[in-house]
């Protein structure tokens, strides 16, 4: 039965005022009952504990204290180590020379000791538990459009494709003179964001600057929870949907899963659906539905997505899709619990990950029968040194049951759990490592300090698939995606592209494998080259229906 105990702050600091011999009693209790439950678990110690006279003078506090040669020598003087504490917080409170409240050195203490965990492990005070709880319990949304401060002016980068801005009619490179009617040229981003968000099913009047109007636009959004899309494909459709053929023609699809999120798992698994449908079927359900909206929506727009490629159908299932590339590179994780549901769509038996610490029972997460992709696919999953923690777990299990070819570079090695305790009725937290995570082989996935690249850490390609970048590389890795995914319509910025000699030499290793798995005699690099023409230099333009204005 878990027991609760208050702490009284005023009550506790009468104590600390009080003699000597009233403060014993109070070390006694809180040693025992309030700073650790562990304490109560070891022998008493057989030192008798003496009292004395209020002291005049830090020096005679410190001649006492001196003479009683308090040394923290180990584990079994546990209730002596925290009588030094608590008579060192003491004794600061009451002499040193400015002013510090016990609340705040208690927390400093805090911090002390949180400052030898791992980094993972942090004490969360009064004030950030307030920020966590507005952020994650509030009724609060948005409009659903990312904004960029340049030249002191406030510019749309981009309206998230079915969200309210999008929806209104907001363009990329709009210019936001307005929101709530204040004027936003004087003011801060987070001031200009505190305006645009507010409850969900709010108003918000915003006035937008659109190149080659006369006079400005006006707008009226109305909030909404947003969501960020977290499984993307290679570029847009013409339609702003994605579109998630990387080479039609040989029915090999490409995912790019940002991070792992609440809706990640069900995301993914309407993508794969999706592209396991022969084409047919594909355009007689975006036909119904069209007619009966009369617009494609957000949820169905991935269905709509269209290559002027021919398709090529499996003869035994019907079945478009012949390969699949997941793309993890950059993905620094998320919810365990979703990366462990998104293996469970690869795997059929087994174990998926196995969770150990050193207070905890070992726990095992074992895969349901039913697979989302038939074995018969060929999986690759890119990774570089920034995928971490849930997208780890997810290669590492996938690469042990021999369902997915890992390729790109060794992970960065998070692999840990982290327990929210609750302290002071919840009104503070330690978010404490308690266990680690371990692939179904039993192979370590976090990297401990001190550990070199010959040490088990992360999950790591096999040699023929390593492939190595470098920082510009990845620099220009993260533009191109970022152009790929621009959208077709609502969007007003002028084009950007990568030089024409890039090459995602990752990503062609990738393919690379598809191809050969499949048996089709043909170049990755030629495939990847003509299929990225539109977002490279010299290549033919992104879209042709799209007027760029300056």
């Amino acid at each position: 039965m878990k027991t609760k105990s208050t702490f009284d702050l005023p009550r506790i600091h009468s104590i600390f005022c009080a003699p000597l011999y009233q403060r014993t009693a109070a070390l006694l209790f809180m040693a025992v009952f309030l700073f650790c439950p562990a304490a109560a678990q070891e022998a008493a110690p057989k030192t008798e504990i003496e009292t004395k006279a209020p002291s005049s003078s830090l020096e005679e506090d410190v001649r006492h204290h001196e003479s009683q040669a308090l040394i923290l020598s180990g584990e079994n003087d546990t209730f002596e180590q925290y009588r030094v504490l608590i008579d060192l917080i003491d004794s600061v409170s009451r002499n040193y020379v400015h002013s510090i409240s016990r609340k705040e050195l208690i927390e400093a203490a805090i911090q002390g000791v949180t400052s030898k965990l791992d980094p993972y492990s942090y004490y969360i005070g009064n004030e950030e538990m307030k920020d966590f709880r507005r952020e994650v319990h509030s009724n609060y949304g948005g409009v659903g459009m990312a904004i960029d401060s340049r030249g002191g002016k406030f510019i749309v980068v981009a309206p998230l494709a079915g969200m309210p801005a999008y929806t209104a009619g907001i363009h990329a490179g709009d210019e936001l003179l307005e929101v709530a009617g204040e004027k936003v040229h004087e003011k801060k981003m987070d001031e200009v964001l505190q305006l645009l968000t507010g409850e969900i099913g709010t108003t918000v009047d915003v006035k937008v600057r659109r190149t080659g109007e006369k006079k400005p636009l006006d707008f009226t959004l109305r909030r909404e929870l947003i969501l960020m899309e977290t499984v993307l494909g290679f570029d847009r459709s013409e339609d702003d949907s994605w579109n998630y053929w990387l080479d039609k023609q040989n029915g090999i699809a490409y995912i790019h899963v940002t991070e792992f999120r609440d809706g990640t798992g069900e995301e993914l698994r309407k993508v794969l659906e999706m592209l396991q449908k022969p084409e047919s079927e594909v355009e007689n359900e975006s036909e119904t539905k069209n007619e009966s909206t009369g617009s494609p929506q957000k949820e169905n727009s991935r269905s709509e997505s269209k290559n002027e490629d021919s398709q090529a159908e499996r003869t035994d299932s019907g079945s478009p899709l012949n390969g699949l590339i997941l793309d993890l590179r950059f993905n620094p994780g998320g919810s365990f619990q979703v990366s462990v549901a998104m293996a469970d769509m690869f795997i059929e038996e087994g174990t998926l990950v196995s969770a150990k610490g050193k207070n905890t029972v070992e726990q095992i997460w074992r895969a349901s029968p039913e697979v989302l992709i038939p074995q018969s696919v060929p999986v690759v999953i890119l990774v570089n040194s920034y995928s971490a923690s849930a997208s780890e777990v997810f290669s590492a299990c996938l690469q042990d049951h021999q369902r997915a070819v890992i390729a790109g570079e060794r992970t960065f090695g998070k692999g840990v759990i982290q327990s929210v305790l609750p302290f002071e009725g919840g009104t503070t937290n330690l978010k404490l490592t308690t266990a680690s995570y371990f692939s179904p082989n039993g192979r370590n996935i976090h990297k401990e300090e001190g550990m070199g690249e010959n040490d088990e850490w992360g999950v790591k390609p096999d040699d023929e698939f390593l492939v190595q970048t470098s920082a510009e590389e990845d620099r220009m890795f993260l533009d191109d995606r970022s152009r790929r995914g621009t959208l077709k319509t609502h969007n007003d910025l002028p084009v950007t592209k990568n030089p024409a000699d890039y090459r995602d030499t990752q990503l062609e290793k990738a393919l690379e494998i598809v191809l050969k798995a499949q048996n089709i005699k043909e170049s990755a690099s030629q495939i990847l080259k003509k299929r990225s023409a539109p977002y490279r230099k010299g290549g033919e333009r992104t879209s042709t229906r799209r007027v760029w204005r300056r």
